[in-house]
């Protein structure tokens, strides 16, 4: 999705988007750790707006987005949904010479994320989209704080409650120490 810069003018203009543009299921099945849901599964929750204006050299755009993604745990091998929430701001210029610090733009400095320089007379809006859910991604996603994972030996989901098998076998290197016992103070 391209949002060109003759379209922006000095009056802020806002944008919506949900799950029935294809370029946004494209990003989120291309993030989701599972398959596309079936016709029959209840849609993901999801909202983005994007608001954007001119304001002198500069393109401000901003944008927030309420989604979900379909990950899969790392320590118990489950799917779960992650709620990805976020509000992000850009400024886009063509001079390469301009200083943002000089724009008389009311644009709070938290939400700020960069200044970027263009070198088309575009903004790609799927990218920035991307970009800003892959950023909220865990490296190792899980379903809770406080998962427990897997037995290492039998594969009992530890959520659920403790396995039967024996905690340290025979070809456990460590097995050996079970039966050191504390010695009491010897004088």
């Amino acid at each position: 999705m391209k949002l060109f810069l003759n379209d922006f003018t000095t009056t802020e203009k806002k944008l919506v988007f949900s799950d029935d543009a294809p370029w946004v299921t494209e990003i989120l099945n291309s993030l989701d750790e599972t398959t596309p849901l079936a016709k029959n599964e209840k849609k993901r929750l999801l909202q983005i707006k994007f608001t954007y204006r001119r304001v002198g050299d500069f393109f401000h755009l901003s944008g927030e987005y309420d989604t979900e993604i379909h990950l899969l745990c790392s320590r118990c091998a489950i799917f779960f949904n992650m709620p990805c929430q976020k509000r992000f701001s850009f400024l886009f210029t063509k001079n390469q010479t301009v200083d943002s610090n000089n724009c008389d733009l009311d644009v709070e400095a938290s939400n700020l994320e960069d200044m970027i320089i263009l070198t088309e007379d575009f903004i790609d809006l799927q990218a920035i989209l991307n970009e800003q859910l892959q950023l909220q991604l865990p490296l190792q996603p899980l379903c809770q704080k406080d998962c427990k994972g897997l037995c290492p030996h039998c594969g009992t989901d530890l959520n659920h409650g403790r396995c039967a098998c024996n905690k340290i076998t025979a070809n456990n290197p460590f097995g050996v120490l079970k039966d050191i016992k504390p010695q009491k103070n010897a004088k």
